[in-house]
């Protein structure tokens, strides 16, 4: 109940300080992804669960408070993420939600998704 009344009174606002808050806790997940790395395999495992969990709630946000194209590449986003083995693809499906957040944020941006690429700190 409590989450409800706190989606209709951001409707009923047009509070936007909870989108910018979904859309920031969304782009510091790849830090927290790369942090992983420095866990043994035990640790590692509940990281990721614990990144799971906070990556399905940014989710849930996103389908409330954004617009369409955010919630469609998250969506592409998370399929290709659930599907694994294409670590590129993965990233570069990440990077284009990033792209669809600058997007609602700043219509007239020109950066593009190899801006966005440019960010991500990759290994060749």
């Amino acid at each position: 109940m409590e989450n409800e009344e706190m989606v209709t009174g951001l409707i009923a606002r047009g509070d936007e300080s909870e989108k910018i808050k979904t859309y920031v806790a969304f782009c510091e997940i790849y830090s927290e992804i790369m942090g992983l790395m420095r866990y043994n395999k035990g640790k590692a495992q509940a990281e990721a669960l614990k990144l799971s969990r906070k990556m399905t709630q940014i989710g849930f946000k996103l389908m409330v408070l954004a617009p369409d194209a955010v919630i469609h590449s998250f969506l592409k986003y998370q399929a290709i993420a659930g599907q694994g083995g294409d670590a590129m693809g993965t990233v570069t499906a990440y990077g284009q939600v990033i792209l669809d957040i600058r997007k609602d944020m700043v219509p007239e941006t020109a950066v593009d998704i190899e801006t966005v690429m440019d960010v991500f700190p990759l290994e060749g």
